[in-house]
């Protein structure tokens, strides 16, 4: 019985033991697992900040970058918006606007007689690519690339195109400077600006028009036209008395003194025939046979219609073929 209990207080002291063994190991290895865990997330947390700290030191070269960026655009912008009103001042002011008009149409015409790029084309001898201000362009409108060009025009004054076999000489070739796109650009460009210098111009003749001085071409022919018919109206009376006889008639008239003022105006004035048949019935000739209305003899010779003017023509034709008959 001795023994027995004996070996049972010796179990029981080791059991504590393992207990309080068990217990102590418990309490110090999660301290462990935090101590590590803990320099763990402080080495990724600083790895981190690190890899942070480059980002931002890289935005902002970025940002910096696009800073400068912006402030050349904007200079751009203003230096356009400057040589767009320093044109606009020079339009105004300018007396004449004859050169520039000149200078824009050149110009325009420049851009539509060079050759351009679709983006498509390619060098018919290396096959490569075509670009702007590396290609050349031959007065044919063929297209090399400019090392093709530099190889086949070494030490040469006249060139021979490689597709058309055409000679050319070396100052005739151009280098292609637009593309498609950028020539349509160019034009409407030069076609706003002339478009400026056009409508200018337009308020100036519109300006001339309303002055008092200003001669209208509708008018002017009118008036030119008026003048014509008077001078010639005023014509034919004055070749009718110069071809008059200039003696008087030696045979007296017995009407009475009422037929000389009569003659006179037969004489003087082509108007004069509206009394001729009087007269003539008086003196027993033959009466006109053309019969007269009453609009047409109230209206003076010169706006007198043609027919009425040949008919008194006529009238005064057989007055002074009596007159010679009666001499």
């Amino acid at each position: 019985m001795k023994a027995a209990l004996s070996s049972l207080r010796d179990n029981n002291a080791k059991l504590t033991e393992r207990l309080i063994n068990e217990r102590k190991t418990r309490d110090v290895s999660p301290r462990r697992k935090r101590e590590k865990r803990t320099e763990r997330d402080i080495a990724n947390l600083q790895e981190e900040i690190r890899s942070l700290k480059a980002q931002v030191s890289e935005l902002h070269k970025v940002q910096k970058k696009d800073k400068k960026k912006i402030l050349q655009l904007q200079i751009k912008e203003v230096k356009r918006d400057a040589a767009e009103l320093q044109e606009d001042e020079d339009l105004t002011e300018a007396g004449d606007s004859a050169y520039p008009m000149r200078k824009l149409l050149r110009k325009f015409s420049d851009l539509m007689a060079a050759n351009s790029l679709d983006g498509s084309e390619e060098c018919p001898i290396c096959m490569e690519k075509l670009e702007v201000n590396k290609a050349i362009s031959f007065p044919c409108q063929h297209i090399l690339c400019e090392t093709c060009f530099q190889e086949l025009a070494r030490d040469k004054e006249n060139l021979s195109c490689p597709q058309c076999r055409r000679d050319f000489d070396r100052d005739d070739v151009e280098t292609i400077q637009h593309t498609a796109s950028s020539q349509w650009d160019a034009l409407l460009n030069v076609a706003a600006r002339f478009a400026k210098i056009d409508h200018r111009g337009a308020q100036d003749t519109s300006d001339e028009e309303a002055s008092e001085n200003f001669l209208d071409d509708e008018q002017s022919e009118l008036t030119s036209l008026s003048e014509t018919k008077s001078e010639d109206a005023s014509s034919e009376p004055e070749e009718m008395i110069t071809n008059a006889p200039s003696t008087p008639d030696p045979q007296p008239m017995v009407a009475g003194p009422s037929q000389t003022p009569r003659k006179r105006r037969i004489l003087a004035t082509p108007e004069s025939s509206d009394n001729e048949p009087d007269r003539t019935e008086g003196n027993g000739g033959p009466a006109p046979s053309t019969p007269r209305s009453a609009n047409t003899s109230s209206l003076a010779f010169a706006d007198s219609p043609r027919i009425e003017k040949q008919r008194r023509l006529a009238v005064l034709a057989e007055e002074r073929e009596r007159k010679r008959q009666r001499r």
